[in-house]
């Protein structure tokens, strides 16, 4: 991808970090900034995210079906880039995407070769500035009970202490910023927009 007007920033977390939430808040303080923002998430809303989203809300797959996951998600990956951030990145607009390649590291290379996953991604579009919610496995359960979230095949409490693990330990590879995401949302806001501010101008 050419030289972007719009900084691409991408927010990271295990389910209930409160990543869509604060991709959100984001684009609101950029938006009373007088910057254009755009928030969108992956699995995106185009056909493929929708199929993986399908499989993910299903019985947890066997070897082949963790592989066609990884080869989804780079798939769309690719379309989301193309069919929707980058126009808007090219136009100016600053793009809050709710995770991205981390998530596949993280994620995927539970059940597959991690190197794998490194090559189907090689080619994706390195964001501005990645941003790691870090909250504990007891307070991502909390949360999802509380908001009554369906069932993923993710969701389990064994399986998150692994993935908050890989997030910590993946991070840093992709350059991500962790911060603490158990306070107010308010404070968690301001904390990401510390590192937010500086990437857009606004610092």
């Amino acid at each position: 991808m050419g030289q972007r007007k719009g900084a691409f920033i991408v927010i990271e977390g295990c389910d209930g970090a409160g990543t869509t939430t604060q991709a959100q808040r984001l684009q609101g303080r950029l938006q009373a900034a007088g910057h254009r923002a755009h928030v969108t998430c992956e699995p995106s809303k185009g056909w493929i995210g929708q199929q993986i989203r399908e499989r993910l809300r299903g019985a947890p797959p066997d070897d082949e079906g963790y592989q066609l996951l990884a080869l989804l998600f780079a798939a769309d990956r690719m379309a989301h880039m193309a069919d929707e951030m980058r126009g808007q990145l090219d136009d100016g607009v600053h793009v809050l995407c709710d995770r991205y390649v981390l998530s596949s590291l993280v994620y995927q290379g539970l059940h597959v070769d991690e190197g794998w996953v490194r090559q189907l991604n090689q080619h994706a579009a390195a964001p501005d500035l990645t941003l790691v919610i870090d909250v504990t496995v007891e307070e991502s359960l909390r949360r999802q009970q509380v908001r009554g979230a369906q069932k993923e095949i993710y969701d389990d409490g064994d399986l998150l202490r692994r993935i908050r693990q890989r997030y910590l330990t993946l991070r840093e590879e992709v350059g991500g910023v962790l911060i603490d995401g158990e306070d107010t949302v308010d404070v968690i806001t301001d904390r990401l927009w510390a590192h937010v501010a500086p990437v857009v101008g606004l610092a």
